[in-house]
């Protein structure tokens, strides 16, 4: 299978989606109806019942994963909770996941276009550390229940944009260099090493600026 860029993030930053369920009350009329979960993973998107029926996308109705907005093609009948819609909301919507592609200057959807390896894994890395600071600061640490499991989700994505910004800099050839203490007695040790063999200023690269990689 040839994956898109925006497939292969999906998949290195796990962001399986977390089952919901939505319950709608039809009155013969209305076919427009919004999900509250929104954006929803694009495959599968979700499953539709009504009345107990199961309906058929684009034969019964559409579903727009990023708004969750759900249009039937005939409007059901009247009743009380009759529409179901099973479906997995995502964390990192596929417009988020196009925006990061092309802040490392990649396209979401040319199989053509796929890689290089670092700059995917930064993509993925930046929208981790973005659910990350999502989720650290939307909860209320009084909410004891929901406060934990949202800091212990936090926790995850973080320890996740970690992972795969490791991983980027090592696809990139970018390996971290081992410091010691570079002030006082060990200075020249240190200095003397280190420039010597990568003929880079040891103080520019230790407090990073910025024409130097870390």
């Amino acid at each position: 299978m040839a994956y898109t860029n925006a497939q292969v993030v999906r998949r290195e930053i796990g962001d399986g989606g977390t089952l919901s369920r939505d319950t709608q009350s039809g009155n013969g009329a209305t076919t427009d109806y919004f999900l509250s979960g929104a954006p929803l993973l694009a495959s599968p998107a979700a499953l539709v019942y009504v009345a107990g029926v199961l309906k058929t996308i684009a034969t019964d109705y559409t579903l727009d994963v990023e708004t969750g907005r759900l249009v039937f093609v005939v409007a059901p009948a009247s009743g009380t909770d009759n529409i179901e819609i099973i479906y997995r909301s995502c964390e990192v919507s596929d417009g988020d996941i196009t925006e990061a592609l092309r802040l490392v200057g990649l396209t979401d959807t040319a199989t053509a276009d796929l890689g290089p390896v670092a700059a995917v894994l930064q993509a993925g890395a930046m929208l981790s550390d973005w659910v990350y600071s999502k989720l650290a600061y939307d909860y209320d640490i009084t909410k004891d229940g929901e406060s934990l499991s949202r800091s212990q989700a936090a926790t995850a994505w973080k320890d996740r944009a970690s992972t795969l910004f490791d991983r980027s800099r090592r696809a990139g050839g970018i390996v971290p260099i081992e410091m010691v203490k570079l002030d006082g007695y060990n200075y020249n040790e240190v200095s003397s090493r280190d420039v010597l063999t990568t003929n880079v200023n040891v103080r520019r690269r230790f407090y990073g600026d910025q024409d130097v990689l870390p």
